[in-house]
Formats: structure tokens, C-alpha cells, sequence
């Protein structure tokens, strides 16, 4: 994987968004992400989140 600003690009070339955990702020729910994801999808071709729980 290669780093790049904030995420990561894997093996095929799609971009992988790291969120940073912050404990102040609220969690987006799963629908909010998912919204999220396909309004983006247009713009970003190969964007996909990563959810870091503990």
C-alpha cells in the first residue's frame, strides 16, 4: 500500500480513506457512510472508507 494524503492507494489503485478517531466527536452511522460514499462515488471513482473500531 502506498501512503497518500490521509489514506492509503492499494494494489488496485483505489484510494482508501483513513478517518481519524476522534473521541469528542459523534459517530456517523452506518447510513450516514453509506450516503456518504455514493454521493461521493461520482466524483471519486475509488473511494472507500475504513472504519477503525477498537
Amino acid at each position: 500500500l502506498e501512503r497518500e494524503n490521509g489514506g492509503f492507494i492499494n494494489e488496485h489503485e483505489s484510494f482508501i480513506l483513513e478517518e481519524p478517531q476522534d473521541p469528542y466527536l459523534p459517530k456517523m452511522s452506518l447510513e450516514s457512510r453509506i450516503h456518504y460514499s455514493n454521493s461521493t462515488y461520482e466524483s471519486y471513482n475509488h473511494l472507500m472508507l475504513l472504519d477503525h473500531n477498537n
